[in-house]
Parts: structure tokens; C-alpha cells; sequence
């Protein structure tokens, strides 16, 4: 197998893993959580419709920059994917803190 062909493959093993674990788990996992346990109600910063839709916005462009990065090999795009995911997780821990803590 030439370098060309094995690099491209260890990309599509990439990009599959980052889809699955950074995208689909953890928007599956958003979802579910803020269905049955709505933060709108909650007397917190961030409570809102707004706040909830920031969070998984943040986690949808992460993963897809991140996606884009691999697929383009461009280190910077996938990094920036990397940090909005990271933003979206925090996002998500704190609003379903919040909820719970009050």
C-alpha cells in the first residue's frame, strides 16, 4: 500500500471517529438530557431557548470545522473545531448544572 493511499485511510478513520464520538454521541446525549430536562425553567443566566440553542450550535460547528480540518488537512480549522466542541461541553455542563442546582 503507498503512504498516499494509508494516509487517506488513517483520515477516513479520523473523520469517522470524530463524527461519531464529537458529533452524534454528543448531540444525541444534549438532546435527550435538554428534552427531559428543560433549563428554560430555570432561574439562572442562560436559562433560555437562546442558551440552548448556543450550546448545541457550538457542538454542530465544532464537530463539522473539526470534520472540515481532517478532510482538508488544515490544522488550524480543526483545532478551531476542537475549541468550539470544548465551549459546547462546557456550555451544556453548566446549563444542566444550573438546572439541577436550583
Amino acid at each position: 500500500m503507498r503512504t498516499a493511499e494509508r494516509e487517506r485511510g488513517a483520515n477516513a478513520t479520523t473523520l469517522h471517529w470524530t463524527l461519531v464520538l464529537g458529533g452524534f454521541f454528543p448531540l444525541t446525549i444534549v438532546g435527550y438530557a435538554l428534552q427531559f430536562f428543560p433549563v428554560t425553567g430555570g432561574q439562572f443566566p442562560g436559562a433560555s431557548e437562546r442558551g440552548v440553542a448556543a450550546t448545541i450550535a457550538l457542538l454542530a460547528v465544532g464537530v463539522l470545522l473539526q470534520g472540515f480540518g481532517i478532510v482538508g488537512q488544515i490544522e488550524f480549522v480543526r483545532s478551531m473545531g476542537i475549541g468550539l466542541s470544548l465551549a459546547g461541553g462546557v456550555g451544556y455542563l453548566y446549563l444542566v448544572g444550573g438546572r439541577f442546582a436550583t
